[in-house]
């Protein structure tokens, strides 16, 4: 389960340079960005449409600077803060993550990204506590949210409850029927309950 960057979109320079990317052009596609943050040194958009090209390109450190610098020009950049935690989780920094995404949440408390990306960090952090809490508040801003359901279901496999993982899974392939993963995620529970009730025997 990849974490969630937010893919807004505030203007047409990012539609242009992924037009590029699309065709295998991704030196053209930084090129024209670069040549959209030159003509609006201040946009905290074009900025930030640079950084998130760049960590479409799996280049984290222009990726990290340009998300910056957004967020320099403007504070309150959702988007930019909440690209940039996940950012900083990729380089190996979950507690720079942390402080990033509580920003989110103080601008926007029904962020339900920053909630989800923020159980991530916490869960590498070893705090199942807190990354089930946000969790739960991520359940609570949208009840049924797959990804939420998926990490909920899997962050009880972990702590050895695979009923409760089973119940959880079932209930993500009964709200998504459509989605494979939902119900991969039941059938290996399914099994590592059924390993549990013969070890039990």
């Amino acid at each position: 389960m990849d974490d969630r960057l937010d893919r807004t979109e505030p203007c047409t320079g990012l539609q242009a340079a992924l037009l590029r990317l699309q065709v295998g052009d991704p030196t053209g596609a930084v090129a024209h960005l670069k040549a959209v943050v030159k003509a609006q040194p201040d946009s905290a958009d074009a900025q930030y449409n640079l950084a998130l090209l760049y960590t479409r390109l799996g280049r984290l450190q222009p990726a990290r600077t340009y998300y910056r610098k957004a967020i320099w020009a403007d504070p309150q950049h959702i988007p930019a803060l909440n690209n940039l935690a996940v950012v900083e989780r990729r380089l190996g920094r979950p507690r720079a993550g942390l402080a990033l995404l509580e920003r989110v949440l103080a601008l926007d408390p029904q962020h339900l990204w920053a909630c989800i990306n923020m159980s991530d960090l916490w869960l590498e952090l070893n705090d199942l506590g807190r990354a089930q809490e946000c969790l739960n508040r991520a359940l609570q801003i949208q009840p049924g949210n797959l990804e939420a359901l998926l990490r909920q279901g899997t962050l009880r496999a972990h702590l050895g409850d695979q009923a409760g993982a089973v119940r959880i899974f079932a209930e993500a392939v009964r709200l998504h029927p459509g989605r494979a993963q939902p119900r991969r995620c039941l059938q290996q529970s399914l099994a590592a309950l059924q390993r549990g009730c013969r070890d039990e025997k």
